[in-house]
């Protein structure tokens, strides 16, 4: 993975998507990026890397200790991805609170007019 990267970075290409769809992928690509200045993706990537960061030093194991957001009123949780690492977290956002499901393919395809509607339906500091 990394001589890849390489090669393609050799190329003049500066920005690669890697996607994957099976778990065991991720500690590899998390490792072959890891040194990047940006780093983006969904959430499962970052899963492998507090291990790595601590592996080299460049981290305390403590270092990513869970820290809870508080909400205000008028808060928005987007998410664009349906993996099993992110569907817990946003369920427990959305309880009780509007909600709407982002679809990449939906919305490339029909544009972003529904996601509008609804934040149309529930602007900022809206109380439902």
């Amino acid at each position: 993975m990394q001589s890849a990267i390489d090669d393609v970075g050799k190329q003049g290409v500066f920005h690669i998507v890697i996607n994957t769809a099976v778990d065991e992928d991720l500690g590899v690509i998390a490792d072959a990026c890891r040194d990047m200045p940006l780093l983006t993706g969904f959430s499962a990537l970052a899963m492998p890397l507090p291990d790595l960061y601590h592996a080299v030093g460049l981290v305390a194991p403590d270092a990513f200790a869970a820290i809870r957001p508080e909400k205000g009123s008028g808060a928005i949780v987007l998410s664009g991805i349906s993996s099993t690492t992110t569907r817990a977290p946003v369920a427990n956002c959305n309880a009780g609170a509007p909600s709407f499901a982002l679809d990449s393919i939906v919305h490339s395809e029909s544009g972003p007019q529904a996601a509008l509607d609804c934040l149309a339906e529930h602007p900022p500091n809206s109380v439902d």
